[in-house]
């Protein structure tokens, strides 16, 4: 399943102690880039054979689909 990058869930503006570009740049740049990621790796997950890829490629892919996961606040 991909993920899609979501809107802003706040005004940026509300934020009063920080700048509006500094909000949309955070946002953009880092949760873009863990929805990004995580939809690659799962995209390597689902196109792998199990039965051809070794236990630790399996794990090593599982592990960045986690840290996707937290770093983006995915699910």
């Amino acid at each position: 399943m991909h993920h899609r990058i979501l809107p802003i869930p706040c005004k940026p503006y509300t934020l009063n102690w920080l700048p509006e570009r500094l909000i949309v740049s955070h946002y953009e740049n880092n949760y873009d880039a863990a929805v990004g990621s995580l939809n690659a790796v799962r995209d390597r997950l689902a196109g792998m054979d199990p039965t051809a890829s070794s236990a630790a490629e399996i794990r090593a892919l599982k592990r960045e689909e986690l840290s996707a996961i937290s770093n983006g606040g995915l699910q």
